[in-house]
């Protein structure tokens, strides 16, 4: 008798270790993943240095800071930009200030469509390692601020500013610059 109760009590015991293992295998994940995108804050060579000078952007090009004539503040939150649309007019250069008040690690990539797919393309490659601080995009870790100096196209144009941290793009971290 006290074998079988034994018996019947072991596979519960067995259950009850073997139930926690996806819990603990989602964690290691989680540990693992958020290792890699710290581990490759600051560090150079994903390609982006090397994409920046050469980029022939078709969505405007780098502004000088003399020639910004307004600031527009952009909150980054998990997961939401605020404002979510904002309108520049045509050759416009405005200094973009990017607050990051969450607590996960942002993107600020400014851009038409192609941009940001091109992008989106990189990041998935990558799995979200590394920082980027160049003209048209720059990482902001939780708690800090960034900007971005952009004159804007001479004629009418729809552009974005994404998050492309693996999983924020298509849960909706985008906004619309409308220039008009």
């Amino acid at each position: 008798m006290i074998m079988n109760e034994q018996a019947s009590i072991a596979p519960r015991a067995a259950s009850k270790r073997y139930s926690r293992v996806p819990a603990v295998a989602a964690a290691c994940s989680m540990l693992i993943t958020a290792g890699a995108v710290f581990a490759g804050a600051g560090a150079p060579g994903h390609g982006h240095e090397k994409q920046a000078e050469e980029h022939g952007y078709t969505f405007g090009r780098p502004g000088k800071a003399e020639d910004v004539v307004r600031t527009i503040h952009v909150e980054a939150r998990d997961i939401a930009f605020d404002p979510r649309s904002v309108e520049v007019a045509p050759g416009e250069t405005v200094r973009i200030v990017i607050r990051n008040t969450g607590k996960l690690e942002h993107e600020f990539v400014l851009g038409d469509g192609h941009e940001q797919e091109g992008h989106a393309e990189e990041m998935m490659k990558m799995g979200s390692g590394g920082m980027h601080m160049h003209d048209n995009a720059v990482t902001v870790p939780a708690g800090e601020t960034r900007e971005v100096v952009w004159s804007f196209p001479s004629g009418p144009a729809t552009l974005q500013y994404a998050c492309h941290v693996l999983g924020h793009y298509a849960a909706g971290m985008v906004g619309e610059i409308k220039v008009r």
